[in-house]
């Protein structure tokens, strides 16, 4: 397999970049496609020696087009499976290896209903209530990519980006998993949240998710 995780980042660098070296110190064999709008970022994370490490450049809107681009270069260098990440997402140790075992077991897609939060130094473990799993950690075989011919994400969108890649799924008739029990299937994603810019600023109230601990 050739598994590609694809992440898109804007004014994080920081913190984008703690998290791209965890996932080559704890998910080996990866590559990591990422996809970025400004010329000086692209500079600091060309500094990442590492020959698995991709670097795409896109603006950042629509951000539909540049989730895409970074999917479409996962494409061009024949990723199986491909998994979007949120570029403050961490993943657990070995995500990546049990995300290809799923595969290997004839799932297509799999996401998740329950994930992680680091939040004002607490920890929380969050549900989530829609239908549809959450966006950070989905996983896509190269066959149910083929079925779509590669689209994920719709290019002239700015929110609402998981919407369509979901749908697509479920269009697909391909199998799919939808994961709670993210320890036991060692596919733990947590979400890192502070003062930076971000679309969806954690709120342990929101009427979608439920809190399920704090440490």
């Amino acid at each position: 397999m050739n598994p590609t995780i694809v992440i898109a980042t804007h004014k994080r660098v920081e913190l984008t970049t703690g998290l791209i070296n965890n996932i080559f110190q704890n998910q080996p064999l990866t590559n990591v496609v990422l996809v970025v709008s400004d010329h000086k970022e692209i500079v600091h994370f060309q500094k990442i020696e590492n020959k698995l490490l991709h670097i795409v450049k896109a603006e950042n809107k629509p951000l539909g087009l540049k989730w895409q681009k970074g999917v479409d270069y996962a494409r061009q260098i024949k990723s199986n499976p491909v998994i979007i990440l949120g570029s403050d997402d961490e993943l657990g140790k070995d995500f990546v290896v049990n995300a290809c075992n799923k595969i290997r077991e004839g799932y297509h897609f799999i996401g998740l209903r329950r994930f992680k939060v680091k939040s004002n130094k607490k920890l929380y473990t969050i549900d989530y209530k829609p239908a549809m799993p959450i966006g950070g950690g989905r996983i896509y075989s190269a066959k149910l990519l083929d079925d779509i011919n590669w689209k994920l994400f719709a290019p002239n969108k700015n929110r609402k980006l998981d919407d369509d890649g979901w749908n697509y799924t479920l269009k697909s008739n391909r199998k799919i998993l939808l994961v709670s029990d993210i320890e036991g299937n060692g596919l733990v994603v947590t979400a890192n949240k502070g003062s930076w810019p971000m679309m969806n600023p954690f709120n342990p109230y929101h009427p979608n998710i439920s809190v399920v601990c704090v440490e």
